[in-house]
């Protein structure tokens, strides 16, 4: 004989049927209340991840818009430079045709 002893699913292999709690009110009300448990754990680590993310967006808005002035800024210097190239290029132009004129009328 041997003195070998059955694991606990070896002797529940042969019985198909599944164990039921003694009480499975009270087994209910307890899944339910880890339910709720995990349930509320998970929002709280959910509401964490989207304050952080919160705090993530608020920076790049706030680069974006740092960003949109600086490129409002360019652009309006731009236009600025724009005007004074123009300007200066009918200086020179206007300039150069007086001169023309002047030397042309000398001869």
């Amino acid at each position: 004989m041997s003195d070998k002893k059955t694991s606990q699913s070896q002797q529940d292999a042969g019985n198909p049927a599944p164990s039921f709690p003694a009480d499975p009110a009270a087994a209910l009300s307890a899944g339910m209340d880890q339910w709720a448990r995990m349930s509320e754990q998970g929002v709280k680590r959910m509401r964490a991840a989207f304050d952080e993310l919160a705090a993530f967006e608020a920076k790049g808005y706030e680069r974006a818009r740092s960003a949109a002035d600086e490129l409002t800024k360019l652009a309006s210097d731009s236009v600025a430079y724009m005007n004074q190239i123009a300007s200066e290029w009918r200086r020179l132009t206007l300039d150069a045709a007086r001169k023309g004129a002047d030397m042309m009328s000398r001869s």
